[in-house]
């Protein structure tokens, strides 16, 4: 499928503590708890198979490139990144930084590829996987948001595959998981702004995020904050994501397409959630396994261009 060219289709369809990196910070006892819990087993995959008179709608945006996409009705756009080199990593001075978000490293990024406009929605994902996901027996909630348009949480990485793989023949395209680099680098505002900032777009972290702060001790619904030089709403605060790349260090050398660690049980997650300090930091790094399920962890689309 091009998806440089307007496309209308129709498909018969059915359809463990985390690794910190960032400094320390100070949770409360609550939260603290929910990571030591850990996750359930991964949700067992449904029938692949798509239901009947499933309709998927696909558009490119002629001036912005930006892929404008409906699933049964349900709208989500993918911004487009174009390729291009940036620094990637923390400076000496960002108060808050762990080790490994440093060295400051540069990152070629040789592609371009598309970036979801927001985090996935709850309704998203409930339309695609046909079920909600579980932790501990409970489901999304209003204690930690519940509705359309609140970012799915609840959902580690495997279950994440699971929804991609449905998701991709529903659509006939080829979503995944950003990489880590593709990640950061759409974070800093991809070839419109590719500096350093100390949020997604902002030096102020009021202006771009939901966290510990001004949270209020929940998620809330995506793109209620300003969005990046690209667009992008939420790269900090509201739900951790999670990256397609292992955990692992950062190298001093420059790097062409990085995809991270060759070895290791975790998988980076990035942007920080709504109850952390420091860990909105645009830079800021975790590791979780891959059955890990919290409340303040979630996912973003990716896709690479033809």
């Amino acid at each position: 499928m091009k998806l440089n060219s307007i496309i209308s289709i129709l498909l018969g369809a059915t359809l463990a503590l985390s690794t910190i990196s960032c400094a320390d910070e100070e949770l409360p006892s609550d939260i603290i708890l929910s990571y030591e819990q850990g996750g359930d087993e991964p949700i067992p995959e449904p029938d692949p198979e798509p239901a009947p008179d499933f309709n998927v709608e696909i558009e490119t945006d002629p001036i912005t490139g930006n892929l404008l996409i409906k699933l049964d009705g349900i709208l989500f756009t993918m911004i487009k990144v174009k390729a291009g080199t940036f620094t990637m990593g923390a400076t000496e001075e960002q108060t808050g930084a762990g080790v490994a978000e440093k060295p400051e490293h540069q990152v070629t990024l040789t592609k371009d590829y598309y970036m979801g406009k927001t985090e996935v929605t709850q309704i998203l994902w409930s339309r695609v996987m046909k079920q909600k996901p579980t932790f501990d027996g409970e489901q999304w909630t209003t204690k930690y948001g519940l509705g359309d348009y609140y970012p799915a949480y609840y959902i580690g990485w495997d279950d994440c595959q699971t929804f991609i793989k449905k998701l991709n023949k529903l659509t006939g395209l080829a979503f995944r998981l950003p990489t880590e680099a593709e990640w950061e680098y759409a974070a800093r505002g991809g070839h419109k702004k590719p500096i350093q900032t100390l949020y997604s777009g902002s030096n102020t972290v009021d202006d771009v995020a939901w966290y510990y702060d001004n949270s209020s001790e929940t998620t809330h619904v995506v793109a209620g904050r300003e969005a990046n030089a690209l667009g992008l709403y939420d790269m900090s605060g509201n739900v951790w994501e999670l990256c397609n790349d292992l955990y692992g260090s950062y190298s001093s050398v420059a790097q062409t397409d990085p995809t991270g660690s060759d070895s290791g049980s975790y998988h980076v997650t990035r942007g920080g959630g709504w109850n952390n300090h420091y860990s909105w930091l645009l830079v800021c790094i975790r590791g979780r396994d891959s059955f890990d399920r919290v409340y303040n962890l979630g996912m973003r689309l990716a896709l690479t261009a033809e």
